[in-house]
Protein backbone atom coordinates (compact mmCIF):
# COMPACT_ATOMS: atom_id res chain seq x y z
CA UNK A 1 0.00 0.00 0.00
CA UNK A 2 0.85 3.57 -0.95
CA UNK A 3 3.15 5.02 2.44
CA UNK A 4 1.44 8.68 1.53
CA UNK A 5 -1.75 7.80 0.80
CA UNK A 6 -4.15 10.52 1.29
CA UNK A 7 -6.61 10.97 4.08
CA UNK A 8 -9.56 12.04 3.80
CA UNK A 9 -9.32 15.46 4.54
CA UNK A 10 -6.45 15.68 1.55
CA UNK A 11 -8.98 14.05 -0.66
CA UNK A 12 -11.35 16.32 -0.49
CA UNK A 13 -9.05 19.08 -0.82
CA UNK A 14 -7.89 17.86 -3.86
CA UNK A 15 -11.22 16.78 -5.44
CA UNK A 16 -11.35 21.06 -4.28
CA UNK A 17 -8.59 21.94 -5.78
CA UNK A 18 -8.91 20.25 -9.08
CA UNK A 19 -12.87 21.32 -9.65
CA UNK A 20 -11.36 25.02 -9.19
CA UNK A 21 -8.39 23.84 -11.47
CA UNK A 22 -10.77 22.78 -14.11
CA UNK A 23 -13.50 25.85 -13.89
CA UNK A 24 -10.23 28.21 -14.16
CA UNK A 25 -9.31 25.75 -17.80
CA UNK A 26 -12.91 26.01 -18.69
CA UNK A 27 -13.55 29.78 -18.64
CA UNK A 28 -10.27 30.62 -20.87
CA UNK A 29 -10.66 28.23 -23.10
CA UNK A 30 -14.76 29.47 -23.91
CA UNK A 31 -13.65 32.87 -23.63
CA UNK A 32 -11.32 31.62 -26.55
CA UNK A 33 -14.04 29.85 -28.54
CA UNK A 34 -16.07 33.28 -28.36
CA UNK A 35 -13.52 35.12 -29.25
CA UNK A 36 -13.09 32.78 -32.34
CA UNK A 37 -16.64 33.19 -33.03
CA UNK A 38 -16.71 36.60 -32.93
CA UNK A 39 -13.53 37.57 -35.02
CA UNK A 40 -14.99 34.77 -37.44
CA UNK A 41 -18.06 36.64 -37.58
CA UNK A 42 -16.49 40.06 -38.47
CA UNK A 43 -14.09 39.04 -41.15
CA UNK A 44 -17.19 36.52 -42.65
CA UNK A 45 -15.89 33.78 -42.36
CA UNK A 46 -16.91 30.40 -40.47
CA UNK A 47 -14.54 28.21 -40.27
CA UNK A 48 -11.15 28.91 -38.46
CA UNK A 49 -8.83 27.18 -41.23
CA UNK A 50 -9.14 24.72 -44.33
CA UNK A 51 -8.58 21.85 -42.07
CA UNK A 52 -11.37 22.97 -39.77
CA UNK A 53 -13.70 22.92 -42.38
CA UNK A 54 -12.97 19.22 -43.68
CA UNK A 55 -13.21 17.93 -40.28
CA UNK A 56 -16.48 19.89 -40.20
CA UNK A 57 -17.97 18.23 -43.16
CA UNK A 58 -16.59 14.81 -42.56
CA UNK A 59 -18.03 15.22 -39.24
CA UNK A 60 -21.96 16.18 -40.68
CA UNK A 61 -21.72 12.81 -42.55
CA UNK A 62 -20.58 10.79 -39.97
CA UNK A 63 -23.55 12.30 -38.16
CA UNK A 64 -25.81 11.81 -40.46
CA UNK A 65 -24.73 8.61 -40.99
CA UNK A 66 -23.40 8.66 -44.81
CA UNK A 67 -20.34 7.41 -45.45
CA UNK A 68 -16.69 8.53 -43.86
CA UNK A 69 -15.59 10.85 -47.24
CA UNK A 70 -15.55 14.63 -48.57
CA UNK A 71 -17.27 13.52 -51.51
CA UNK A 72 -14.21 12.45 -53.86
CA UNK A 73 -11.76 10.77 -50.92
CA UNK A 74 -12.50 8.26 -48.91
CA UNK A 75 -8.95 7.98 -46.54
CA UNK A 76 -8.36 11.17 -46.59
CA UNK A 77 -8.58 11.89 -42.73
CA UNK A 78 -8.73 9.13 -39.85
CA UNK A 79 -12.03 9.04 -37.89
CA UNK A 80 -10.77 10.02 -34.61
CA UNK A 81 -11.04 14.08 -34.53
CA UNK A 82 -14.80 13.46 -36.96
CA UNK A 83 -16.41 11.57 -34.62
CA UNK A 84 -15.59 13.37 -32.10
CA UNK A 85 -17.18 16.53 -33.89
CA UNK A 86 -19.96 14.13 -34.50
CA UNK A 87 -20.43 13.07 -30.91
CA UNK A 88 -20.62 16.76 -30.54
CA UNK A 89 -23.13 17.94 -33.11
CA UNK A 90 -25.73 14.87 -32.10
CA UNK A 91 -25.75 16.80 -28.86
CA UNK A 92 -25.92 19.93 -29.56
CA UNK A 93 -27.05 20.40 -33.26
CA UNK A 94 -24.54 21.52 -36.10
CA UNK A 95 -23.56 24.22 -34.09
CA UNK A 96 -20.17 25.22 -34.48
CA UNK A 97 -20.24 27.24 -31.19
CA UNK A 98 -21.27 23.56 -29.24
CA UNK A 99 -18.58 21.94 -30.35
CA UNK A 100 -16.29 24.52 -29.73
CA UNK A 101 -17.47 24.57 -26.03
CA UNK A 102 -17.19 20.26 -26.01
CA UNK A 103 -13.37 20.79 -26.82
CA UNK A 104 -13.18 23.36 -24.73
CA UNK A 105 -14.22 20.92 -21.82
CA UNK A 106 -11.56 18.02 -23.06
CA UNK A 107 -9.21 21.08 -22.97
CA UNK A 108 -9.49 21.45 -19.51
CA UNK A 109 -9.95 17.97 -18.37
CA UNK A 110 -6.71 17.43 -19.76
CA UNK A 111 -5.20 19.93 -17.31
CA UNK A 112 -6.64 17.57 -14.59
CA UNK A 113 -4.69 14.69 -16.48
CA UNK A 114 -1.75 16.46 -16.47
CA UNK A 115 -1.44 16.87 -12.60
CA UNK A 116 -2.25 13.56 -12.11
CA UNK A 117 0.50 12.52 -14.44
CA UNK A 118 3.53 14.84 -13.15
CA UNK A 119 2.12 14.05 -9.62
CA UNK A 120 2.76 10.19 -10.40
CA UNK A 121 5.67 11.03 -12.03
CA UNK A 122 7.88 13.98 -10.10
CA UNK A 123 5.75 14.86 -6.64
CA UNK A 124 2.55 16.41 -6.27
CA UNK A 125 3.63 20.07 -6.01
CA UNK A 126 5.03 19.70 -9.34
CA UNK A 127 1.92 18.36 -10.64
CA UNK A 128 -0.20 21.15 -8.97
CA UNK A 129 2.19 23.64 -11.08
CA UNK A 130 2.20 22.00 -14.00
CA UNK A 131 -1.45 22.06 -14.21
CA UNK A 132 -1.68 25.22 -12.99
CA UNK A 133 0.44 26.49 -16.33
CA UNK A 134 -1.16 24.09 -18.44
CA UNK A 135 -4.81 25.90 -17.61
CA UNK A 136 -3.84 29.54 -18.89
CA UNK A 137 -0.75 28.74 -21.37
CA UNK A 138 -1.85 30.37 -24.51
CA UNK A 139 -1.82 27.89 -27.28
CA UNK A 140 -3.27 25.12 -25.36
CA UNK A 141 -6.03 27.19 -24.62
CA UNK A 142 -6.39 28.50 -28.24
CA UNK A 143 -6.18 25.00 -29.80
CA UNK A 144 -8.90 23.78 -27.37
CA UNK A 145 -11.50 26.24 -28.90
CA UNK A 146 -10.18 26.05 -32.37
CA UNK A 147 -11.89 23.17 -34.63
CA UNK A 148 -8.38 21.22 -35.29
CA UNK A 149 -7.34 17.88 -33.79
CA UNK A 150 -4.89 19.22 -31.34
CA UNK A 151 -6.89 19.08 -28.14
CA UNK A 152 -8.12 15.98 -28.32
CA UNK A 153 -5.34 14.45 -29.70
CA UNK A 154 -3.49 15.64 -26.39
CA UNK A 155 -6.04 14.24 -24.07
CA UNK A 156 -5.48 10.57 -25.73
CA UNK A 157 -1.89 11.13 -25.24
CA UNK A 158 -2.36 12.07 -21.84
CA UNK A 159 -4.30 9.00 -20.88
CA UNK A 160 -1.61 7.11 -22.92
CA UNK A 161 1.53 8.63 -20.47
CA UNK A 162 -0.52 7.48 -17.86
CA UNK A 163 -0.77 4.28 -18.97
CA UNK A 164 2.65 3.54 -19.22
CA UNK A 165 3.92 5.39 -16.05
CA UNK A 166 2.12 3.02 -14.29
CA UNK A 167 3.60 -0.16 -16.52
CA UNK A 168 6.30 0.94 -15.77
CA UNK A 169 5.98 1.89 -11.98
CA UNK A 170 4.26 -1.79 -12.21
CA UNK A 171 7.13 -3.94 -13.39
CA UNK A 172 9.68 -1.74 -11.02
CA UNK A 173 7.66 -3.43 -7.93
CA UNK A 174 8.21 -6.99 -6.71
CA UNK A 175 4.89 -7.60 -5.21
CA UNK A 176 1.72 -9.45 -6.03
CA UNK A 177 -0.54 -6.64 -6.81
CA UNK A 178 1.49 -4.99 -9.38
CA UNK A 179 -0.46 -5.45 -12.87
CA UNK A 180 1.49 -4.38 -15.50
CA UNK A 181 -0.36 -5.97 -18.13
CA UNK A 182 -3.48 -4.21 -17.55
CA UNK A 183 -2.03 -0.92 -17.74
CA UNK A 184 -0.09 -2.51 -21.01
CA UNK A 185 -3.60 -3.12 -22.24
CA UNK A 186 -4.74 0.59 -21.57
CA UNK A 187 -1.54 1.98 -23.01
CA UNK A 188 -2.21 0.09 -26.54
CA UNK A 189 -5.84 1.16 -26.61
CA UNK A 190 -5.10 4.42 -25.87
CA UNK A 191 -1.99 5.06 -28.84
CA UNK A 192 -4.57 3.28 -30.75
CA UNK A 193 -7.32 6.20 -30.28
CA UNK A 194 -4.46 8.86 -30.37
CA UNK A 195 -3.68 7.60 -33.99
CA UNK A 196 -6.64 7.69 -35.22
CA UNK A 197 -6.87 11.39 -34.09
CA UNK A 198 -3.53 12.14 -35.44
CA UNK A 199 -1.76 9.56 -37.90
CA UNK A 200 2.03 10.60 -37.62
CA UNK A 201 1.61 8.71 -33.43
CA UNK A 202 1.44 5.73 -35.09
CA UNK A 203 5.11 4.64 -34.72
CA UNK A 204 5.09 5.19 -31.03
CA UNK A 205 3.17 2.45 -29.29
CA UNK A 206 5.14 0.14 -31.16
CA UNK A 207 8.55 2.19 -29.88
CA UNK A 208 7.24 2.09 -26.71
CA UNK A 209 6.87 -2.13 -27.00
CA UNK A 210 10.16 -2.64 -28.53
CA UNK A 211 11.91 -0.37 -25.70
CA UNK A 212 9.93 -3.21 -23.24
CA UNK A 213 11.52 -6.06 -25.09
CA UNK A 214 15.08 -4.23 -24.63
CA UNK A 215 14.28 -3.37 -21.02
CA UNK A 216 13.42 -7.49 -20.87
CA UNK A 217 17.45 -8.49 -22.38
CA UNK A 218 18.55 -5.89 -20.28
CA UNK A 219 17.37 -5.88 -16.97
CA UNK A 220 16.85 -9.64 -15.50
CA UNK A 221 14.21 -9.63 -12.51
CA UNK A 222 10.65 -9.70 -14.41
CA UNK A 223 11.30 -10.47 -17.93
CA UNK A 224 8.16 -13.12 -18.36
CA UNK A 225 6.08 -9.51 -17.19
CA UNK A 226 8.15 -7.20 -19.49
CA UNK A 227 7.64 -9.31 -22.62
CA UNK A 228 3.74 -9.78 -21.63
CA UNK A 229 3.33 -6.12 -21.31
CA UNK A 230 5.40 -5.57 -24.90
CA UNK A 231 2.70 -8.05 -26.62
CA UNK A 232 -0.09 -6.92 -24.66
CA UNK A 233 0.86 -3.21 -25.97
CA UNK A 234 1.09 -4.45 -29.32
CA UNK A 235 -2.19 -6.66 -29.64
CA UNK A 236 -4.32 -4.00 -27.99
CA UNK A 237 -2.88 -1.40 -30.27
CA UNK A 238 -3.49 -3.72 -33.26
CA UNK A 239 -7.15 -4.50 -32.32
CA UNK A 240 -7.99 -0.62 -31.74
CA UNK A 241 -6.53 0.02 -34.82
CA UNK A 242 -8.43 -2.99 -36.75
CA UNK A 243 -11.77 -1.56 -37.80
CA UNK A 244 -9.92 1.18 -39.56
CA UNK A 245 -7.67 -0.92 -41.57
CA UNK A 246 -10.37 -3.45 -42.16
CA UNK A 247 -12.81 -0.82 -43.68
CA UNK A 248 -9.45 0.88 -45.44
CA UNK A 249 -8.99 -2.70 -47.01
CA UNK A 250 -12.66 -3.08 -48.35
CA UNK A 251 -12.74 0.60 -49.81
CA UNK A 252 -9.08 0.20 -51.65
CA UNK A 253 -8.68 -2.76 -51.53
CA UNK A 254 -5.45 -2.44 -50.34
CA UNK A 255 -3.91 -2.25 -46.74
CA UNK A 256 -3.56 1.68 -45.29
CA UNK A 257 -2.14 1.85 -42.17
CA UNK A 258 -3.27 5.32 -41.72
CA UNK A 259 -4.58 7.55 -44.54
CA UNK A 260 -3.60 8.07 -48.14
CA UNK A 261 -2.77 11.76 -47.81
CA UNK A 262 0.61 10.29 -46.51
CA UNK A 263 2.48 10.48 -50.07
CA UNK A 264 0.96 14.58 -50.85
CA UNK A 265 2.37 15.17 -47.42
CA UNK A 266 5.78 13.88 -47.82
CA UNK A 267 6.14 15.39 -50.97
CA UNK A 268 4.94 18.39 -49.54
CA UNK A 269 8.10 18.08 -47.47
CA UNK A 270 10.44 16.50 -50.30
CA UNK A 271 9.53 18.40 -53.59
CA UNK A 272 12.66 20.97 -55.61
CA UNK A 273 10.13 24.04 -54.35
CA UNK A 274 10.01 22.70 -50.68
CA UNK A 275 10.81 25.56 -48.40
CA UNK A 276 9.98 23.94 -45.15
CA UNK A 277 6.27 24.93 -44.75
CA UNK A 278 3.08 23.58 -46.47
CA UNK A 279 2.41 24.57 -50.21
CA UNK A 280 0.02 22.05 -51.82
CA UNK A 281 0.23 23.93 -55.13
CA UNK A 282 1.79 20.98 -56.26
CA UNK A 283 -1.98 19.64 -56.42
CA UNK A 284 -3.13 22.61 -58.94
CA UNK A 285 -0.49 22.75 -60.38
CA UNK A 286 1.17 19.44 -61.19
CA UNK A 287 3.36 20.20 -64.10
CA UNK A 288 5.24 22.94 -62.52
CA UNK A 289 6.64 20.37 -60.30
CA UNK A 290 7.74 17.92 -62.66
CA UNK A 291 4.47 15.49 -61.98
CA UNK A 292 1.97 13.82 -64.03
CA UNK A 293 -0.90 16.26 -65.57
CA UNK A 294 -3.59 14.37 -64.95
CA UNK A 295 -2.59 14.02 -61.13
CA UNK A 296 -6.31 14.60 -59.69
CA UNK A 297 -7.65 11.92 -62.00
CA UNK A 298 -5.74 9.29 -60.38
CA UNK A 299 -7.47 6.96 -57.83
CA UNK A 300 -6.50 8.10 -53.94
CA UNK A 301 -4.09 5.15 -53.71
CA UNK A 302 -2.31 5.76 -57.48
CA UNK A 303 -2.13 9.30 -56.18
CA UNK A 304 -0.93 8.60 -52.82
CA UNK A 305 1.81 5.51 -54.63
CA UNK A 306 2.89 8.06 -57.26
CA UNK A 307 3.61 11.33 -54.63
CA UNK A 308 5.63 8.84 -52.07
CA UNK A 309 7.88 7.82 -54.86
CA UNK A 310 8.72 11.36 -56.19
CA UNK A 311 9.11 12.59 -52.85
CA UNK A 312 11.82 9.48 -52.32
CA UNK A 313 13.58 10.08 -55.84
CA UNK A 314 13.54 14.09 -54.58
CA UNK A 315 15.32 12.54 -51.21
CA UNK A 316 17.83 10.20 -53.47
CA UNK A 317 18.81 12.46 -55.88
CA UNK A 318 19.19 15.87 -53.39
CA UNK A 319 20.57 14.52 -49.73
CA UNK A 320 22.45 17.79 -49.19
CA UNK A 321 19.00 19.75 -49.43
CA UNK A 322 17.06 17.36 -47.88
CA UNK A 323 19.74 18.24 -44.78
CA UNK A 324 19.56 22.09 -45.22
CA UNK A 325 15.67 21.37 -45.32
CA UNK A 326 15.48 19.51 -42.12
CA UNK A 327 17.32 22.15 -40.52
CA UNK A 328 15.16 24.48 -41.57
CA UNK A 329 12.09 22.68 -39.97
CA UNK A 330 14.39 21.90 -37.12
CA UNK A 331 14.00 25.66 -36.67
CA UNK A 332 10.64 26.17 -37.74
CA UNK A 333 9.19 23.62 -34.84
CA UNK A 334 10.81 24.94 -32.55
CA UNK A 335 10.75 28.82 -33.30
CA UNK A 336 9.19 30.91 -30.70
CA UNK A 337 7.58 33.06 -33.22
CA UNK A 338 4.44 32.30 -35.16
CA UNK A 339 5.97 30.99 -38.66
CA UNK A 340 2.81 31.85 -40.58
CA UNK A 341 2.15 35.55 -42.22
CA UNK A 342 -1.19 35.68 -41.18
CA UNK A 343 -0.16 35.34 -37.38
CA UNK A 344 2.86 37.84 -37.46
CA UNK A 345 0.78 40.82 -35.93
CA UNK A 346 3.25 42.53 -33.36
CA UNK A 347 0.27 41.85 -30.24
CA UNK A 348 1.05 38.05 -31.60
CA UNK A 349 4.51 38.14 -31.94
CA UNK A 350 5.09 39.21 -28.14
CA UNK A 351 2.46 36.89 -26.86
CA UNK A 352 4.10 34.07 -28.84
CA UNK A 353 7.58 34.60 -27.89
CA UNK A 354 6.68 36.21 -24.50
CA UNK A 355 5.24 32.15 -23.59
CA UNK A 356 7.31 30.09 -25.22
CA UNK A 357 10.58 31.38 -24.97
CA UNK A 358 10.40 30.89 -21.00
CA UNK A 359 9.07 27.34 -21.69
CA UNK A 360 11.12 26.06 -23.99
CA UNK A 361 13.93 27.46 -21.31
CA UNK A 362 12.30 26.20 -18.25
CA UNK A 363 11.74 22.62 -19.75
CA UNK A 364 15.26 22.48 -20.53
CA UNK A 365 16.13 23.39 -16.97
CA UNK A 366 13.42 21.26 -15.54
CA UNK A 367 15.02 18.26 -17.57
CA UNK A 368 18.53 19.32 -15.81
CA UNK A 369 17.28 19.17 -12.35
CA UNK A 370 15.46 15.76 -13.60
CA UNK A 371 18.13 14.59 -15.65
CA UNK A 372 18.73 11.19 -13.38
CA UNK A 373 15.53 10.30 -14.29
CA UNK A 374 15.65 9.76 -18.00
CA UNK A 375 12.17 7.96 -17.75
CA UNK A 376 10.57 10.78 -16.58
CA UNK A 377 12.24 12.89 -18.73
CA UNK A 378 11.26 10.70 -21.90
CA UNK A 379 7.57 10.36 -21.00
CA UNK A 380 7.39 14.33 -20.32
CA UNK A 381 9.31 15.20 -23.26
CA UNK A 382 9.44 12.31 -25.73
CA UNK A 383 6.34 12.95 -27.64
CA UNK A 384 7.21 16.68 -28.32
CA UNK A 385 10.83 14.90 -29.22
CA UNK A 386 9.05 12.72 -31.73
CA UNK A 387 6.90 15.06 -33.71
CA UNK A 388 9.72 16.96 -34.03
CA UNK A 389 11.74 14.01 -35.58
CA UNK A 390 8.78 13.34 -37.97
CA UNK A 391 8.71 17.07 -38.92
CA UNK A 392 12.28 16.72 -40.09
CA UNK A 393 10.33 14.82 -42.71
CA UNK A 394 7.13 16.39 -43.55
CA UNK A 395 6.80 19.84 -43.03
CA UNK A 396 7.15 21.73 -39.86
CA UNK A 397 5.02 24.32 -37.95
CA UNK A 398 4.68 25.64 -33.93
CA UNK A 399 1.48 23.98 -34.48
CA UNK A 400 2.81 20.33 -34.47
CA UNK A 401 5.05 20.95 -31.55
CA UNK A 402 1.88 22.37 -29.37
CA UNK A 403 0.51 19.27 -30.31
CA UNK A 404 2.93 17.54 -27.84
CA UNK A 405 3.26 20.51 -25.34
CA UNK A 406 1.33 20.08 -22.18
CA UNK A 407 3.27 17.24 -20.95
CA UNK A 408 6.78 19.24 -21.29
CA UNK A 409 4.83 21.88 -18.86
CA UNK A 410 5.49 19.39 -15.98
CA UNK A 411 9.66 19.91 -16.87
CA UNK A 412 9.01 23.33 -16.85
CA UNK A 413 7.00 23.10 -13.15
CA UNK A 414 10.07 20.76 -12.55
CA UNK A 415 12.80 23.90 -12.73
CA UNK A 416 10.06 26.03 -10.61
CA UNK A 417 9.30 23.84 -7.46
CA UNK A 418 11.25 22.18 -4.89
CA UNK A 419 11.30 18.65 -6.39
CA UNK A 420 10.37 16.16 -3.61
CA UNK A 421 10.06 12.60 -4.69
CA UNK A 422 7.26 10.39 -5.37
CA UNK A 423 7.80 6.61 -3.93
CA UNK A 424 7.96 5.21 -7.41
CA UNK A 425 10.90 7.68 -8.42
CA UNK A 426 12.41 8.12 -5.57
CA UNK A 427 12.92 3.93 -5.46
CA UNK A 428 14.04 3.94 -8.47
CA UNK A 429 16.55 6.50 -8.01
CA UNK A 430 17.64 4.98 -5.09
CA UNK A 431 17.90 2.01 -6.26
CA UNK A 432 20.62 3.76 -9.29
CA UNK A 433 22.84 4.89 -6.88
CA UNK A 434 23.52 1.40 -5.03
CA UNK A 435 26.70 0.45 -5.31
CA UNK A 436 26.86 -2.76 -7.76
Amino acid sequence: MNSDAPSPSARTELVSWLVVLFIVAELCRVSAALWLEDRNRRVGVEHDFPDSELYWKLALRVAAGEPFDDGKRQVLRTPGYPVFLAGAIRLFGPSITGARHAQAAVGSLSCVLLYFLVRKLVSTRVGAMAAGVAAVFPFAVFLSATLLSEALFTFALLVQLLALARVLGDLDRSDIEARPTWWAVAVGLSGAAATLVRPSWILATPLVAVYLVIRWWIRAERRFDRFRAACAMLLMFSLGMSPWWLRNWHVTGHFVSTTLWVGASLYDGLNEHATGASNMEFMDQPERFGLQPDLKMLTEWDQDQMLRRAARRFAGEHPWRVIELAGIKFVRFWNPLPNAAEFRSLPLRLVSFATCAPVLLLALLGAWRLRRRWEVIALLAGPVLYFCAIHLVFVSSIRYREAAMLPVLGLVAASLVPITNSPTVARRASEEQKPA
